[in-house]
């Protein structure tokens, strides 16, 4: 335990409210700008605030700014929220707010850093009232707000010299947001006490817990026994039996988290496309558009959406999920053609005896070896020879991040294609906010062409255009192949409270409410 804390979840008074939630994964730092991974940004909301919140796509709310608007083309003005004050007492100012869109191009460490998300500003100025923020775009940029809503605010007082440890500490771990700290263990367990100073509604609960469980059947059982009142995503298996138990308030949205396959399209030779020996073939024929659309169509999206998934996915065409801002809404399904794929590879003349690896994770996403195996089993039986080798997600991600799969499964879960093609498909360039998760070193001048026209396009329908652009060169590449989306489902104990699901896969105490 990294911080001294009170007993934890004692109650503050007699009848206070307490919540315990299982997660999937705990944040991995308190540091809010140090990794923008999907846990570190559920969980340490509810320690920052950011200026804009964003409750679904196309739905940005008031958070730390009151209001924006573009100024003129290459500008943008915030007024912030009067009287909002940090855990310590300090008030906000929108100096804190430059100073924190600074800092994130400052940690040089950061696994997964927020670049992406303040590389479109050229500058800042305060106004004299301490109120409002003028933010210097470099180009015509109408992401901004957006954008903003994923970069949580510091104190420039507090937190100029403050160190990622000293977050992690807890010394310096001081927000705005509706609860402060109490204790933290990485990848653990997170303690939390209402902030009762917080700008916003006053919250229901006193003390909040957020645990890691990894494991979807021990989140269930921890929810059972009632060792927690909230768990998220609930393994699909369990989902008929849970809406049948009165004990048990299921909560289901759809989301944007599409799983899909990344090709090593890229490489001249790549490690686990082999021939009978076990060794790497001397020629990587992942790069040959062939063998892409030859997997693609040996896939049955239904299949692994329905079977597989257990009805807890749809089938998808793209690199987005319905609803999500950015679509290429003329596209036609993936076609499912064994026949087509064999003539394929047929046609490539692969050596006899070749093999492909599929890497995945396990216990990552709903039933994602199991999925990582029917995928291999529809490869195979369309005559590529896979095999699947499936790990926990920290194992998976170093490996990924040192380039070492030729294929392997995972999933993005964005409301827009701006965010998913320019993190995922853009040719790599870190600095400019490009590429951040393109492990695999895609790289398509057209593709990057139609981003960076529609990330600089302020007009609505020409913006829509060039990201739908982008979306067609994207699967008529298979530069990554998409499965299918998920749905979200979290499960409460129905006596202690009600929770409003996010279609953006959030689990935040903020939207559970104690039962009537």
């Amino acid at each position: 335990m990294l911080l001294a804390a009170a007993p934890l979840l004692a109650p503050s008074r007699p009848g206070a409210a307490e919540l315990a939630i299982g997660l999937l994964a705990a944040p991995t730092s308190l540091d809010p700008h140090f990794e923008g991974s999907t846990p570190n940004i559920n969980a340490l909301a509810h320690l920052y605030d950011a200026l804009v919140e964003e409750h679904g796509p196309g739905d940005l709310r008031p958070g730390l700014a009151l209001s924006w608007r573009p100024l003129d083309a290459l500008s943008w003005e915030f007024v912030l929220r009067d009287g909002v004050r940090f855990h310590n007492g300090s008030p906000l100012t929108a100096e804190d707010v430059a100073f924190s869109l600074a800092r994130t191009g400052r940690l040089p460490q950061s696994p997964n850093p927020l670049t992406p998300f303040t590389r479109a500003i050229a500058g800042q100025d305060t106004a004299a009232d301490g109120r409002s923020l003028r933010i210097r775009t470099q180009g015509p940029y109408p992401f901004l707000p957006r954008d903003l809503a994923y970069v949580p605010i510091l104190s420039r007082r507090l937190h100029a010299e403050a160190t990622t440890s000293d977050f992690n500490a807890g010394r310096a771990a001081i927000g705005t947001g509706p609860y402060r700290l109490l204790a933290f263990t990485p990848r653990d367990v997170l303690d939390l006490a209402r902030h009762p100073g917080w700008h916003g509604a006053p919250q229901a609960w006193d003390r909040v817990r957020l645990r890691e469980i990894p494991a979807a059947g021990a989140r269930l059982a921890a929810l059972l026994a009632g060792e927690v009142d909230l768990i998220e995503r609930v393994g699909v298996a369990d989902i008929p039996a849970l809406r049948g138990d009165p004990r048990i308030a299921l909560s289901t949205a759809p989301g944007g988290e599409v799983l899909f396959l990344f090709p090593d399209s890229t490489r001249e030779a790549t490690p686990f496309l082999r021939g009978p020996d076990g060794a790497a073939l001397p020629a990587n024929l992942l790069r040959d558009l062939r063998l892409r659309r030859a997997i693609s169509l040996a896939i049955d999206r239904r299949a692994l959406a329905e079977r597989v998934l257990l009805g807890s996915a749809v089938a998808v065409n793209q690199l987005n999920a319905p609803g999500s801002e950015g679509r290429a809404e003329d596209l036609p399904p993936l076609a499912f053609d064994p026949v087509e794929a064999r003539r394929l590879l047929a046609e490539l003349a692969l050596p006899p005896g070749t093999s492909l690896v599929l890497h995945g994770t396990r216990g990552l996403y709903p039933n994602d070896a199991q999925l990582l195996q029917a995928v291999a089993q529809m490869l195979t039986r369309a005559g590529l020879r896979t095999e699947v080798e499936a790990m926990p997600q920290p194992v998976f991600v170093r490996r990924a991040n040192a380039h070492d799969f030729s294929l392997y499964l995972l999933a993005y879960n964005s409301t827009t294609a701006a965010s998913t093609l320019r993190g995922l498909l853009m040719t790599r360039d870190p600095a400019a906010g490009f590429g951040t998760v393109n492990r695999m070193r895609y790289s398509n001048p057209a593709l990057d062409a139609a981003m960076r026209e529609a990330l600089s396009e302020l007009d609505d329908g020409r913006r829509g255009a060039a990201l739908a652009a982008a979306q067609r060169i994207a699967v008529g590449d298979l530069a990554a192949i998409p499965l299918v989306a998920n749905l979200h489902h979290w499960a409460a104990r129905a006596e202690r409270l009600r929770f409003t699901p996010s279609p953006l896969g959030r689990t935040r105490a903020m939207a559970a409410e104690p039962a009537p």
